[in-house]
């Protein structure tokens, strides 16, 4: 045994009195390991954009509200006795004004005009297709 075998604390000995000796690679390990910790604890965290299901809800009843609003305004056009007792070209003309309006009020992002099928084609703001057929459907086709 070393002279100073007898100086060391009682908690650094093992049971069979082995002196523990920590090397200078535990030591680093432990203080790099402590600071990490401490410096982890005190550095501010950035705020991330909260993602909340309630607000994509309320984002898509404004959606779904402006499109039944769209939906609306076409119906009232559509089911009067005058668009249904209107030929082609002033369906056309009448559906075109609407669809326009709605645009300008930005209900609707755009609309276009199929020619050969006579349907009008419009996107809602939330991307979902809409359309309106101003010809009457053929029974008896398919």
């Amino acid at each position: 045994m070393s002279r100073f075998h007898n100086d060391v604390p009682e908690t650094c000995k093992s049971k069979s009195g082995n002196i523990y000796i920590m090397n200078y690679k535990t030591k680093l390990f432990i203080i790099l390991s402590m600071l990490t910790l401490i410096l982890g604890a005190c550095t501010p965290m950035p705020k991330l954009k909260s993602y909340s299901v309630r607000e994509e809800l309320i984002d898509t009843k404004k959606d779904l509200d402006l499109n039944k609003y769209v939906d609306n305004q076409l119906q009232i056009i559509i089911q009067s006795k005058s668009y249904q007792e209107a030929n082609i070209d002033q369906r056309k003309k009448t559906i075109e004004e609407i669809l326009i309006e709605l645009k300008n009020e930005e209900s609707i992002k755009h609309f276009y005009y199929n020619q050969d099928i006579y349907l009008f084609s419009f996107e809602y703001n939330d991307e979902t297709l809409g359309g309106v057929k101003i010809k009457d459907f053929n029974t008896m086709m398919n």
